[in-house]
């Protein structure tokens, strides 16, 4: 009598599926994790402005050679001549549900050729998205003091020129620092000033604290991380073949 074939299942994982899936599950491993810091740096940016607060502004002077991750949020005390030739706006900053501008103006600090932007505030659009305001800027010498607000790396290209129409300055995608000294061809401090409500020559300036979104970032480490395990689990399953076994 000969006896019969059974069926076991065997783990047989494939070159290229194997490759494939390690590749996926490090990707996504690695955009969980990048998830999680930005989650701690929105945390670390909010309690800033918040300490910020309590502490004695900071004043910087031309030969400041410092690192901006140090000043953000702090409040800091420049002096100066303001450049309004060369300022420019910053586009679709939304307040109160309505789109506006934020007008960013060159400041060329006392005794020296180094600027620093100075965030002047909020200017709405109008329904042609056509934007009206006075572009002075107070002459002469200038005390100003604001926050630090250290915008992000350059995404693509921000704008492509600092000269502005007959009325308006230029319009820009973002405040891209590097791009300004590329056209501008002037040493510009590594962040931007936004400047205290009580000071006179600016616009809405009802600065907003940095938002706790540390919650969002965690969602979406938790997605990721859910990918990872999904692409593992259905390497698990592909790899697995039943076989016959001879009794």
């Amino acid at each position: 009598m000969s006896g019969g074939a059974s069926r076991r299942w065997r783990f047989r994982p494939r070159l290229f599926p194997t490759a494939a899936a390690l590749l996926l599950i490090a990707l996504f491993c690695s955009l969980g994790v990048w998830q999680l810091q930005r989650a701690k740096e929105r945390e670390a940016q909010r309690a800033a402005w918040l300490r910020s607060g309590e502490q004695a502004a900071v004043e910087i002077f031309a030969d400041w050679d410092g690192d901006p991750a140090e000043l953000s949020q702090r409040r800091v005390v420049v002096r100066g001549v303001y450049l309004p030739q060369r300022q420019l706006l910053i586009d679709n900053i939304v307040r109160d549900g309505r789109p506006g501008v934020e007008v960013l103006t060159p400041l060329r600090l006392t005794g020296s050729e180094r600027e620093v932007l100075v965030d002047r505030g909020w200017v709405p659009m109008g329904p042609g998205r056509e934007v009206h305001a006075d572009w002075s800027a107070p002459t002469g010498s200038q005390r100003v003091s604001g926050r630090v607000w250290v915008p992000s790396g350059r995404r693509f290209e921000a704008g492509t020129s600092l000269r502005g129409g007959a009325q308006r300055p230029p319009l820009w995608l973002w405040a891209d620092l590097q791009r300004y000294r590329e056209l501008s061809g002037r040493e510009l401090l590594p962040f931007v000033i936004r400047l205290d409500p009580e000071l006179p020559g600016g616009y809405r300036r009802d600065w907003p604290p940095p938002r706790a979104r540390s919650a969002m970032h965690i969602g979406y480490a938790i997605q990721w991380f859910a990918f990872a395990l999904i692409t593992a689990l259905i390497w698990a399953w592909q790899s697995t073949r039943e076989a016959e076994i001879d009794g």
